[in-house]
C-alpha cells in the first residue's frame, strides 16, 4: 500500500525502514531551530520491523470480539508505534484504519471522513497518540472514540440539511425517517432486516424502501431477494 499511495513521490516507497528514525517536529524562532523528539519507534532492523507487523496483523485478524472502534483504535496506534517507514507513515495509516471501518461495517467512504476531527487540533491528536506509548491506551482510545462520534453526528447534520431541500411532496415521513435512520446505522439493509426491527410484515417494509427509492433518498443494490439498500 505504502508502494501505491507514494510510488511517484519517494525512491523508499513500498521499502520497510532499516534505521533508526525519530518521530517529532521542528519548533523554535529562525536560526534557533531544534527538533524536539517526541517518540523513538522500538524496532531499527527491517527484519525486525516486518516482524513487529506481522504480529500486529494476526492480533487484527483475531480480535473478532472488540468493537470495531476499539479495534481501529488500537491498531492505529500501534501501526504508527512501529513507524514502519522512513516517510509516508501517517497516510498509510489512516488508510488501513479506514479498511477496518469498511469491514466492520462502518461506511466510511460514504458518510464521513475522521481526519476532519483529527485536523481540528494536530497537537490534541498528537498528544493524544503518543499517551498510549507507554502502554496505557485509555486516554488515546477515548479520544479516538471520540472522533468517531464526531463525524457520524457532522453526518447525521449534513443528512437533516439536505432533506431540508427537498419539496414538500419528497420530503420523508416520520416512519421512513425511522427507516433512514436504520440505513444510515448499517452498511446495506435488506428488506428483512427493516421487517423485523419495525415489526413490520415483508411487504410492508418493501413499500417504505421502495418509497424512499422513488424520493432518490436511498439505492438499493441487486434485483433478488438477497438485495440491500443504502443511503444515496
Amino acid at each position: 500500500m505504502h508502494r501505491e499511495l507514494f510510488f511517484n513521490l519517494e525512491k523508499e516507497a513500498g521499502q520497510i525502514r532499516n534505521q533508526i528514525v525519530a518521530v517529532g517536529k521542528y519548533q523554535g524562532k529562525p536560526g534557533q531551530i531544534n527538533f524536539k523528539v517526541k517518540h523513538l519507534p522500538p524496532f531499527h532492523a527491517r527484519a525486525e520491523i516486518i516482524q513487529a507487523l506481522e504480529q500486529l496483523s494476526t492480533w487484527l485478524d483475531r480480535a473478532v470480539n472488540l468493537p470495531v472502534t476499539i479495534k481501529a483504535g488500537i491498531f492505529h496506534h500501534q501501526f504508527l508505534y512501529l513507524h514502519p517507514f522512513e516517510d509516508g507513515n501517517g497516510r498509510v495509516c489512516r488508510t488501513l484504519t479506514a479498511l477496518i471501518y469498511l469491514k466492520g461495517g462502518y461506511a466510511i467512504n460514504r458518510y464521513f471522513v475522521l481526519d476532519d476531527y483529527y485536523d481540528l487540533d494536530r497537537t490534541a491528536y498528537s498528544n493524544a497518540l503518543h499517551s498510549a506509548d507507554a502502554y496505557e491506551k485509555t486516554q488515546w482510545l477515548e479520544y479516538f472514540s471520540q472522533g468517531v462520534r464526531y463525524s457520524l453526528q457532522s453526518a447525521l447534520v449534513k443528512t437533516k440539511n439536505a432533506l431540508k431541500t427537498l419539496s414538500f411532496k419528497d420530503r420523508p415521513t416520520p416512519r421512513e425517517n425511522q427507516v433512514l435512520k436504520l440505513v444510515t446505522a448499517a452498511n446495506g439493509l435488506t428488506s428483512t432486516d427493516l421487517a423485523t426491527s419495525l415489526k413490520v410484515t415483508r411487504q410492508q417494509a418493501h413499500h417504505l424502501l421502495r418509497a424512499l427509492v422513488r424520493k432518490g433518498l436511498i439505492l438499493r443494490h441487486g434485483s433478488t431477494k438477497s438485495s440491500y439498500y443504502t443511503l444515496n
